[in-house]
């Protein structure tokens, strides 16, 4: 969409990584105008861009937000805490996006491609991957 903003995996070293500075990222980009945020859900930072999302919606009506999930059963695995934040944030988002029924090896590529044709603008900030994943922009 035209006024988008998105977060997903690139490389392997932190940009944005504390919540203070994601919220102030993101707080510059509504000042600009942006009105949707698109999340690739994930364990680290993508968890964490839905919820500090979540939390300007609050402040900021009309903003939106669209959770993408890579996988079905993405997160089966995870511990009970992380899993239940990560329901919640898909419970409480606008639009929910199935990306693929399962995990594939291009899983997050085919990911990032659905970001791109929904925005306009990015947020680019990453963690260290636990399954090893890199990408580029």
């Amino acid at each position: 969409g035209e006024n988008s903003l998105i977060r997903y995996l690139v490389g392997r070293e932190p940009v944005l990584l504390d919540r203070d500075s994601l919220r102030a990222a993101m707080e510059q980009k509504i000042g600009a105008g942006i009105r949707e945020f698109a999340v690739l859900m994930d364990e680290g930072g993508g968890l964490l861009a839905a919820e500090t999302a979540l939390a300007l919606k609050r402040e900021h009506p009309g903003l939106r937000l669209t959770c993408l999930m890579r996988w079905e059963e993405q997160a089966a695995d995870w511990p009970e805490p992380l899993r239940d934040r990560w329901f919640d944030a898909f419970a409480a988002c606008d639009e929910e996006l199935l990306v693929e029924s399962r995990r594939s090896t291009d899983n997050l590529k085919r990911c990032i491609d659905c970001l791109r044709e929904r925005s306009s603008d990015w947020v680019v900030f990453c963690e260290p991957s636990a399954e090893g994943e890199e990408t580029a922009p």
